[in-house]
């Protein structure tokens, strides 16, 4: 069965629109009757389905907030939202990959590349030819990036990378990698560059990593880089300039995270309304006072992260400083995720419900919502900082693409050699 429209073939009305939205939500509704039928099994299972990304490819959500040039459907930030949170409300696994192929690594292309790096990857990446993934985290640097301590050497035409990376989506799946390592661990993040690393390169392996708590319908493993050489021409941006490549990545990264975890407030939401309309006990249960406060709490935590996502998708397509309000929408969305789950689950069980794996699924998957792309707890000290004056962000070498930039009215940022 084939998508209502062709992947390469953009939405017929402007980006962003009302209409558009009508028809991304096509490509939605028949990803969903593809992706859903042995979603609960593989999440049992702890498997991921390498089909599940060739449905993502069929709709076009991979090439998804591209250009057409580059083979895109050149949608908005707020229609990668819309996506995210619909892929979300079914599974984060969904999400996660949009987030990973899209965001991180096929949107920081877009922006920090060369003309000849945009030209060679983004049409393979937009087209699923290849599939990218971003590889930041390792066993000692998480939240904090400049912690890293994967090296990097320089060679003979280039550099030779060594190091291990861990937690990362699409490990196993994937054909490129975004890879960041430090020329010297004393410079910090001064010393952090950023890489394009071909998964077949020599010395490149990704062990899977298994019995997770969530995100188990979705591939997570390791990446392991020994002494692997990496061409001069698959330098992103300059030599110390990872860490700014990887802040602007995150950008894009938090707020899709955040736009998922959106959607398991949305499906909880759903999914306790049905239940205490199913039956004559359960719309006993709900005049409870008890329940009303629960279902009323996910109500206004649904309510506040729509808000607060949809703020940052403006700001990004308007090309306005948006890093404090992602942060603070990802981190509030991310919470209200995790409150919804926990809240469903209880309500779930005092209600009897004939099943509680869907409840348990997502339960499990919001918790991941709170860790990466930042934990509750760092984005917290963030807002903190921004409010005292304390944290200040300085606007990156080469700024966030606008909406019209996407959509292909101006070309620019986006084209420069250098």
């Amino acid at each position: 069965m084939r998508p209502p429209t062709a992947q390469t073939e953009q939405p017929n009305t402007p980006a962003g629109t009302d209409d558009a939205l009508i028809q991304i939500e096509d490509r939605l509704r028949w990803a969903r009757a593809q992706l859903e039928p042995e979603l609960e099994q593989r999440f049992i299972d702890g498997a991921a389905d390498p089909a599940a990304t060739r449905v993502l490819v069929e709709a076009g959500f991979l090439g998804l907030t591209l250009p057409s040039r580059y083979a895109g459907l050149g949608q908005d930030y707020r229609t990668l939202g819309a996506v995210c949170a619909s892929l979300g409300r079914l599974d984060l696994s969904f999400q996660i990959t949009v987030t990973v192929h899209l965001a991180l690594a096929a949107m920081t292309i877009l922006q920090w590349g060369t003309d000849r790096q945009r030209s060679r990857w983004l049409p393979s990446l937009a087209s699923g030819d290849e599939i990218g993934t971003f590889a930041l985290t390792e066993p000692g640097a998480g939240s904090d990036v400049a912690a890293i301590r994967t090296r990097a050497t320089t060679g003979a035409g280039g550099f030779v990378l060594t190091g291990e990376k861990t937690w990362i989506s699409g490990a196993n799946d994937s054909s490129l990698l975004l890879v960041f390592a430090t020329i010297d661990p004393k410079l910090r993040h001064r010393g952090i560059t950023a890489f394009l690393v071909s998964r077949d390169a020599a010395g490149v392996s990704t062990p899977a990593l298994s019995g997770k708590l969530g995100i188990r319908a979705g591939d997570t493993g390791g990446v392991v880089l020994d002494n692997v050489f990496v061409p001069s021409e698959n330098l992103l941006g300059r030599v110390g300039e990872g860490f700014a490549i990887a802040l602007s990545a995150l950008g894009y990264g938090l707020f899709t995270v955040g736009y998922g975890a959106l959607g398991i407030i949305r499906e909880c939401l759903s999914l306790v309304v049905t239940l205490v309309q199913s039956d004559a006990r359960s719309r006993r249960h709900a005049t409870d006072q008890t329940v009303r406060a629960k279902i009323a709490a996910m109500v206004a935590d649904e309510a506040s992260a729509q808000v607060l996502l949809d703020r940052a998708a403006e700001l990004k397509n308007r090309g306005r400083p948006s890093q404090q309000a992602t942060s603070l929408a990802k981190w509030t969305a991310a919470r209200g995720a995790d409150r919804a789950a926990t809240l469903a689950m209880q309500m779930a069980q005092d209600l009897h419900s004939p099943s509680l794996a869907t409840f348990e699924r997502h339960l499990r998957n919001a918790k991941g919502a709170t860790i990466y792309g930042g934990t509750n707890e760092i984005h917290q000290v963030m807002q903190a900082a921004y409010a005292t004056g304390d944290r200040l962000d300085h606007p990156p070498r080469r700024p966030t693409l606008t909406a019209a930039e996407l959509a292909g009215e101006t070309r620019g940022n986006t084209t420069h050699a250098g």
